[in-house]
């Protein structure tokens, strides 16, 4: 390990140890990230459970790294004993950590384990989550690139639709052009110019409303995410030059 590291492991040993105390002493009292801290604007966190809305004093702000950067730095930590009497959840453990003997392969393990354990309980190896999790990004990704194909194709038929018709409109204007002197290539190179200046200011107009727009539809896309898969949060919209380029 970094020497960074060991020293900043050591300060946050230190440090969590004057707020973990009261923590473990003190019901409804949590440790919150940065980024929660800094939404609050005050030391109390508002929960809504059961339908009943409860207020946790806030007594610490965890160090920026490790634990304080996991579901995208919203992270409160509480007590396991009063979080139990605060949901009313004595005696129900959701997760059990099982490690196997020196020895003892994984294998062997859940085969000696399947048998014992009760029907409602899954068994899963260490990553299986995440795996489960990566998959299932991958399969929401591949969806939002194949609405965004249906619109890039929707959104080409309009505009050869759009230059088609206006192109068509002027017929007796490009006749008049014709029949003064202008060649066929005059005048396919006016119309190619005036497309290609449509196309720029077009898109430069796009790319702005669709960043603008995009502050919005980004949490939208998270919250559904977040409630058919996993909870996720957006930290900031950031537009990629390069992309903007390639889209002009």
């Amino acid at each position: 390990r970094e020497p960074s590291a060991d020293r900043r492991s050591a300060s946050m040993t230190e440090r969590s140890w004057s707020a973990i105390l009261p923590l473990l002493q003190r019901p409804g009292t949590v440790l919150v990230s940065p980024a929660v801290r800094s939404d609050l604007g005050g030391d109390a966190l508002s929960i809504r459970l059961d339908g009943e809305g409860r207020r946790l004093e806030v007594i610490d702000v965890l160090e920026d790294f490790g634990l304080a950067k996991v579901f995208g730095g919203r992270v409160a930590l509480m007590d396991i004993a009063h979080f139990q009497d605060l949901t009313r959840s004595w005696g129900r453990i959701d997760t059990l950590n099982i490690f196997p003997a020196r020895g003892v392969s994984r294998s062997d393990l859940k085969r000696a384990l399947r048998p014992v354990l009760p029907t409602h309980v899954e068994l899963e190896e260490e990553g299986d989550t995440e795996r489960h999790a990566n998959k299932m990004t991958e399969a929401f990704q591949l969806n939002l690139r194949f609405l965004s194909c249906i619109s890039l194709f929707v959104a080409l038929l309009l505009i050869y639709n759009t230059v088609s018709y206006s192109t068509l409109k002027r017929k007796t204007d490009l006749s008049i052009l014709r029949s003064i002197g202008a060649s066929s290539s005059q005048i396919f190179r006016l119309l190619t110019v005036e497309s290609i200046l449509l196309g720029l200011l077009g898109a430069v107009a796009g790319i702005t409303l669709g960043y603008l727009l995009s502050f919005y539809t980004v949490k939208v896309v998270a919250s559904s995410f977040s409630t058919l898969y996993l909870p996720v949060t957006v930290g900031d919209v950031r537009l990629n030059p390069r992309l903007a380029a390639i889209c002009v």
